[in-house]
């Protein structure tokens, strides 16, 4: 369960997208559309992620007694 919004302007930014479908099948093409600062897209991208993993996180830390502060 995502607690932010994926960072839609920076990738959009950084990357185009070439979808296709044939049928039930798709596909997605991403390509660099200019070079980037790694970390700019690195800061944008962290919290998406992070908030992608965090149910997961609280049940691997509760299972070996990791307490938040």
């Amino acid at each position: 369960m995502h607690t932010c919004p994926p960072p839609i302007n920076a990738l959009e930014n950084w990357l185009e997208n070439y979808p296709t479908i044939n049928g039930n099948f798709g596909h997605l093409l991403l390509m660099q559309k200019k070079d980037v600062d790694l970390d700019t897209i690195c800061e944008s991208l962290r919290p998406y992620y992070e908030s992608a993993h965090l149910d997961a996180r609280e049940v691997f830390h509760a299972d070996i007694g990791i307490t938040s502060p």
